[in-house]
């Protein structure tokens, strides 16, 4: 099933590329409605085409999917806010008061509270009783795996990013192309001169304003993530050897407002 869905979206790239390039050549000529004549369909069409199709031969379709999964919720959500990171302190607390009740099953109850599935992970580790340096290598181990499948997404915006102003440097040179073959021709000459110039701008706009931006936000939002998985993991550490409720409350907090 993978494989069908990225041979299908690879085709209808590949095809909406061919029919931008076909259109350039003067082959058919999508008509437009005067409120949109600003827009131009052959470049749009090779650049979107083209980069999508580098995209689905690249990278798995489910990556891909999940990369705009990530970065949709990023358009309205900026960094996280202090207070956010404060509740997260006062949660490591909450959990430091449970282990000085009941270590024998602090991990096991807190396990079966409403929690996500990366701390669902943690407390199943901390449960089966490893020392403090063997949960710490344990816990930075399943970071660097989060690390190396979060880093797909930017990779995928930096991909995009990368190959837009490309395919836009194609559409002008057969932009020019078109353009030196019809100087009797003032219609098709124009033609040309418009669509070697269009297509380096839609390059540049989709790379600069759309695909760059988007791979900033998803590395900020997992730059931010990691951040907050150290600052968990030190409050455990801390909770572990036993400090005290103040102490770790202000080591954590120093921690979060240096951010």
């Amino acid at each position: 099933m993978k494989i069908f869905f990225t041979f299908l979206f690879s085709a209808i790239s590949l095809g909406l590329f061919a029919a931008g390039i076909f259109s350039t050549l003067g082959y058919f000529n999508p008509e437009l409605p005067p409120f949109l004549l600003f827009l131009n369909l052959p470049s749009m069409a090779l650049i979107i085409g083209g980069t999508f199709f580098q995209l689905f031969v690249t990278f798995p379709t489910s990556q891909i999917r999940k990369a705009f999964l990530d970065f949709l919720p990023r358009l309205s959500s900026r960094q996280i806010k202090l207070k956010q990171k404060e509740s997260q302190v006062e949660k490591i607390l909450l959990w430091q008061s449970t282990y000085r009740m009941s270590r024998q099953n602090a991990w096991t109850k807190l396990g079966q509270d409403q929690v996500n599935a990366f701390e669902s992970y943690i407390f199943k580790l901390l449960e089966t009783n490893y020392d403090t340096d063997e949960f710490v290598e344990l816990y930075q181990s399943k970071i660097s795996t989060l690390e190396r499948n979060s880093s797909q997404s930017y990779k995928i915006f930096s991909t995009l990013a990368g190959s837009s102003p490309a395919f836009g440097m194609m559409g002008t040179v057969i932009g020019l192309m078109v353009m030196f073959n019809n100087f009797e021709n003032d219609v098709q000459l124009a033609r040309g001169i418009g669509l070697a110039l269009m297509t380096t701008l839609y390059g540049i706009f989709f790379a600069q304003l759309i695909w760059t931006p988007a791979a900033k936000r998803v590395q900020q939002f997992y730059s931010e993530q990691k951040f907050n998985y150290d600052v968990m993991l030190d409050g455990i550490v801390l909770i572990l050897e036993e400090k005290s409720p103040m102490y770790i409350r202000d080591f954590l907090q120093a921690k979060i407002e240096d951010r």
